[in-house]
């Protein structure tokens, strides 16, 4: 346990700025989720503001490919981190342009990701002891980086938002960035679309409404979150 304990703490010592760095970035996501209810009610209460409010509601509701595109956008930016992939879900049950879909989804959110990223690349003096290391570690660290890059997209509940910040800080290739977040957006949209696509296929076959179920609980998951 001791040994463990020595080093986790070395680890620690050794890493700290960016650690701290990473904590921080969480804190004020966290903060920003706890307060979205006082946020919203604000909203509400100020008449300019509601307007807004409903009539970006609306444009969701009725499946607008702009406000999709800036509702992924906004949502992937790392303060608010709102799951993009509900939004995305509803339009696809919604009988919304399945490619035109996909094509504003993955570029509001590989937009908001770029700025992820820039914003981390503002912050690389907190990873200089990185260029220290021998080259098998720059390189298995580099590994990790884009295997994470590309997978993040299909690992639940991976901070993937401020992961793209992190690698910003890292001295990392923005192009091999920018491509493998690409192609592991597009496929999850499209992973995405297949599996409603079935489902919905199985259900009708085993004569089941769910459809309006289904979309009925995105609906509502998505009125929570925004």
């Amino acid at each position: 346990m001791k040994n463990i304990l020595r080093k986790i703490s070395s680890f620690y010592m050794e890493h700290r700025k960016i650690i701290i760095f990473v904590l921080i970035t969480f804190l004020i996501t966290g903060m920003l989720f706890i307060l979205r209810p006082v946020i919203i009610n604000e909203i509400n209460k100020n008449p300019e503001l509601h307007k807004i409010y409903m009539y970006i509601n609306t444009q969701i509701s009725n499946r607008s490919i702009l406000w999709l595109f800036l509702a992924t956008f906004f949502g992937s930016i790392f303060l608010f981190s709102i799951p993009v992939e509900l939004i995305f879900a509803y339009y696809i049950i919604s009988d919304a342009n399945i490619v035109l879909s996909i094509i504003a989804a993955t570029i509001g959110t590989i937009s908001a990701r770029c700025i992820n990223f820039f914003i981390g690349t503002k912050f690389k003096h907190l990873t200089t002891h990185l260029r220290e290391k021998d080259e098998d570690f720059k390189k298995k660290f580099n590994r990790t980086q884009t295997s994470l890059i590309f997978l993040g997209n299909f690992i639940p509940a991976f901070p993937v938002e401020h992961f793209a910040v992190f690698v910003g800080t890292t001295h990392y290739n923005f192009k091999k960035f920018l491509i493998y977040q690409l192609l592991g957006k597009i496929l999850k949209f499209i992973l995405i679309v297949l599996f409603i696509k079935s489902l919905i296929l199985n259900i009708e076959f085993i004569n089941m409404n769910i459809y309006e179920l289904t979309k009925n609980i995105v609906q509502y998951i998505i009125d929570i979150l925004l």
